[in-house]
């Protein structure tokens, strides 16, 4: 089950970003502070959470069981510096985000694999 887990972490976050720089994009902090859940759920529910002081909380569900990883993210224009802490192992990546709204939200890899996440509203 670990395996799965770190599976799917690596498919989240261990991609770097695409070389090509939009310097001028940038992204509104305020904008991508929450909760947010990847759309593509494939065997996993996975929610990242951005908090105002740079952490960031991933939680990845499947089968009824939930695994929590910690971290912190750092912006750079429209890059997205992630790095996420999950029992011993620690996964950095950077990837650059290409859609920011209310509710919406699409980061791209180097490849240029796009993963979209939608904003998950306070209960």
């Amino acid at each position: 089950m670990r395996a799965m887990l770190m599976g799917t972490l690596a498919v989240l976050v261990c991609h770097p970003a695409l070389a090509e720089d939009k310097k001028d994009e940038k992204i509104d902090t305020a904008k991508l502070v929450g909760k947010w859940e990847a759309k593509d759920k494939m065997e996993s529910k996975v929610v990242l959470e951005f908090a105002k002081d740079g952490k960031a909380l991933l939680t990845v569900t499947r089968n009824d069981m939930e695994f929590k990883g910690e971290g912190s993210y750092k912006l750079d224009g429209n890059k997205i510096s992630l790095t996420m802490k999950l029992g011993d192992q620690e996964q950095k990546s950077v990837r650059t985000i290409t859609k920011l709204t209310d509710t919406d939200m699409v980061t791209t890899d180097e490849k240029g694999k796009e993963r979209a996440f939608v904003r998950l509203k306070d209960k």
